[in-house]
């Protein structure tokens, strides 16, 4: 896969994002989803339930973020950060559509996530198609 300017940043930012989202959901789980208006409250199931795609999520945004700089993984991270964001973002949509509007700042998630998850699968396409024509 192609080693440009414009992929190692979008990796570089894909990654970052998910690691630092991953970051608050585990270690500050009760105040990072009462900006959203969540209230986790003492419920340790529903904390252990949010820390978990937390450190996930962290796990992730490393791997995006080595794809970055290494060429063995940038398509692994490519695909990986595609999956990532359009999923969690079309996630977002199918709750909206089945449960009803969350809070707006839920919606701003889904939609950089949407976004940055179709940059992705289009930089997926772009340099995938030209590594396979050399």
């Amino acid at each position: 896969m192609e080693n440009t300017k414009t992929l190692k940043g979008i990796l570089v930012l894909s990654g970052s994002i998910g690691i630092i989202i991953g970051l608050l959901n585990l270690f500050v789980p009760v105040e990072f989803a009462a900006l959203s208006d969540i209230q986790l409250g003492d419920n340790n199931s529903l904390l252990s339930e949010t820390r978990a795609p937390g450190a996930a999520l962290v796990g992730l945004g490393a791997l995006i973020i080595a794809g970055a700089f290494h060429d063995a993984l940038r398509f692994t991270a490519t695909v990986v950060a595609t999956i990532l964001y359009l999923f969690y973002g079309l996630g977002r949509l199918w709750s909206m559509a089945a449960d009803g509007m969350p809070h707006g700042a839920l919606v701003q998630a889904a939609a950089g996530e949407v976004i940055i998850g179709l940059i992705c699968l289009f930089m997926l396409c772009k340099y995938r198609r030209i590594a396979t024509q050399h």
